[in-house]
């Protein structure tokens, strides 16, 4: 509840996309009301050699601040300085687990040593948690460390932007910050659309955007689903119990009175929902 995406807005059509190198590193520089903020490129995967044949390998290009922005800690290792997402920085890259356990056998020796990323040596820093993520972005398997040449123009626009919020701030403060560096962007670059400012949103949002309303209706259909499957368990004992109904004549004749054949029926019920349940957390 934290997080937070941000993206260039187009005031004159109230449409919004990636920033630019020249936008990610003036809000960088200038924000006071996100305490981290990191840029994602969509590339979606690298070529890695040194490690038998070469292979295309799942892949997000990061800054600095992405997994500080996100608040995750390696499992060992560190995360990259902001010295190293710039150009003329150490090349280094962050493992997820799954890479780890598969190339490294779970070994801490993996620190240090380097891997050949499109064509670069980079040094492993350190390895993610099971089952980390960036958001929007799951399945991949490394996460080198981008370095952004200083913009010498505002265009391309290329970057997504996650950002933390600082203690004590909101969106709308945030969103009004934003409109400020906005201002000195479009003086440092005059031919950029005056009308481009930046727009600020939950990082939820962003990512899930309109899907709430089909998981809700999605839910209601395995709950329906489940409803049918219980009446129709519900009428298979009812069947079973009826075609009991000489067995019970014969436990009352021999002296079992309505509450001791209560409570076998209740035991033997309850003995088939248990195993029931069970089977089906299981599978």
């Amino acid at each position: 509840d934290r997080l937070v995406s941000l993206t260039v807005k187009d005031d004159a059509q109230e449409t919004s996309g990636v920033l630019s190198t020249a936008d990610f590193r003036a809000i960088e520089a200038q924000t006071k009301t996100l305490t981290a903020v990191g840029a994602i490129s969509y590339e979606g995967s690298v070529t890695l050699t040194g490690m038998g044949d070469p292979e295309q390998v799942s892949a997000s290009l990061i800054t600095a601040g992405v997994l500080t922005a996100l608040g995750r800690q390696p499992v060992i290792g560190r995360t990259p300085r902001p010295d190293e997402d710039r150009r003329g920085g150490a090349r280094v890259v962050v493992l997820s687990h799954g890479f780890w356990r598969e190339r490294f056998a779970g070994s801490t020796d993996a620190l240090g040593r380097t891997l050949t990323v499109n064509g670069e040596p980079h040094e492993i820093i350190g390895v993610m948690p099971e089952g980390f993520a960036i958001p929007g972005l799951p399945g991949r398997r490394l996460w080198p460390v981008l370095q952004l040449e200083e913009p010498t123009a505002r265009p391309p626009f290329w970057l997504r932007v996650v950002g933390r919020l600082a203690p004590g701030s909101a969106i709308p403060q945030v969103s009004a910050e934003l409109q400020s560096i906005a201002m000195t962007v479009k003086a440092k670059y005059p031919d950029s659309p005056p009308e481009w400012s930046y727009r600020v949103e939950d990082l939820k949002t962003r990512v899930v955007g309109g899907a709430g309303t089909t998981v809700l209706i999605l839910y209601g259909a395995v709950a329906l689903i489940l409803l049918m499957a219980s009446a129709n368990v519900a009428n298979l004992s009812l069947a079973r119990t009826t075609s009991r109904i000489p067995e019970l004549a014969l436990r009352n004749a021999l002296g079992a009175d309505r509450r001791r054949i209560s409570q076998q029926l209740l035991t033997e019920g309850v003995l088939v929902a248990s195993l029931g349940g069970a089977l089906g957390l299981v599978l």
